[in-house]
């Protein structure tokens, strides 16, 4: 499988570290690596992309023209962007997740089971990451709410709650508030190498597979 990598941050530097031999190229202008996609001289089976919004015209143009799918885990998209993302999906198989960690996509997969269950509740998220980490709430934490939202039209809102301290990798507590008892579902990442292996997986299952817009638990049942 030959991938070409967006982006060279620090879980960009894991993937290529962790699949050297499959990478035909790196894109990341800011490293003094490659400009464009368009740039890479061999060919490509997937793109990966750990980057910044900015390559994502860049990235829709190459994957257009030469039809190759796309793993996206990049955050902190415009709702432009999004409208960008959805239209490449049409034609394009497309992975987009903002954590592709196999425990976050368990608990994306029951908390609408769970919510969905309960009648009178409220529900609340604590996540804590490092202190650089830009984005917050973090896009997981967004995902988590779409996921409690969507198993019950009744509830409102959802709380969200951000600490940005430390080196934390990422933690994600979901609280559910009920009367007299509270539900807490806990995920701690320990190494960012477990989002490398998600994307990784998905590079795998998203190649000769039907244009759309994919999330990583489209998949879950073949971890």
């Amino acid at each position: 499988m030959n991938i070409a990598l967006v982006g060279q941050g620090r879980i960009g530097e894991l993937f290529k570290n962790m699949y050297k031999d499959e990478i035909v190229g790196i894109v990341s202008p800011k490293d003094n690596q490659l400009e464009s996609l368009f740039d890479i001289d061999k060919k490509i089976d997937v793109i990966v992309d750990f980057s910044h919004p900015y390559l994502l015209d860049d990235i829709i143009s190459f994957s257009l023209k030469n039809k190759v799918p796309v793993v996206i885990g990049t955050t902190g998209f415009s709702d432009k962007d999004f409208k960008k993302i959805e239209l490449l999906s049409k034609k394009i198989p497309l992975v987009l997740s903002s954590n592709y960690s196999i425990g976050i996509c368990l608990i994306k997969k029951i908390l609408p089971i769970i919510s969905q269950k309960l009648i009178s509740f409220d529900a609340s998220i604590i996540e804590t990451h490092h202190k650089n980490k830009i984005d917050c709430p973090s896009g997981t934490s967004l995902d988590l709410k779409e996921s409690i939202l969507k198993g019950n039209n009744t509830l409102k809102d959802v709380d969200i709650v951000s600490l940005r301290k430390g080196n934390s990798v990422g933690e994600h507590e979901v609280r559910f508030f009920l009367e007299d008892e509270e539900i807490r579902i806990t995920h701690i990442a320990h190494s960012k190498i477990i989002f490398v292996k998600g994307a990784y997986l998905m590079c795998r299952k998203i190649i000769n597979i039907e244009p759309g817009l994919y999330k990583m638990e489209d998949f879950f049942r073949e971890f």
